[in-house]
Order: C-alpha cells, then structure tokens, then sequence
C-alpha cells in the first residue's frame, strides 16, 4: 500500500493524510475496543501480505 499510495502522490505529506484517511474509515467500520494502532498494525501486515503475494506470483 505504501508504494500505491506513494506512486500516486506527489508530497509525503499526502500519503500520510492518506493513511490517516484509511485508519478512519476502518474505524468506523469496527468496534470501538479496537486501537488505532492495531488497526494501522493490520493494515501494514495485510500490506506485507499482499507484497509477498505479488513477489510470489512474480517468480
């Protein structure tokens, strides 16, 4: 995701309001026990997935 993001943007700053952006939207999808930190933890671990799927497909 931060290489999508980071291709489409043109300042850095945008790409964190753009994750911040993201970090809503999923809160307001999920219950409220749910920290932002985790939130961002999956969203960069559902990122790495998706990495390693794309490397893979690659080989």
């Amino acid at each position: 995701m931060d290489e999508f993001l980071r291709d489409r943007l043109k300042e850095p700053s945008d790409w964190q309001a753009e994750m911040e952006a993201l970090v809503k939207r999923v809160r307001n999808r999920v219950g409220a026990d749910v920290s932002e930190e985790e939130i961002e933890a999956d969203i960069r671990a559902a990122k790495k997935e998706v990495g390693g799927a794309r490397y893979e497909d690659r080989r």
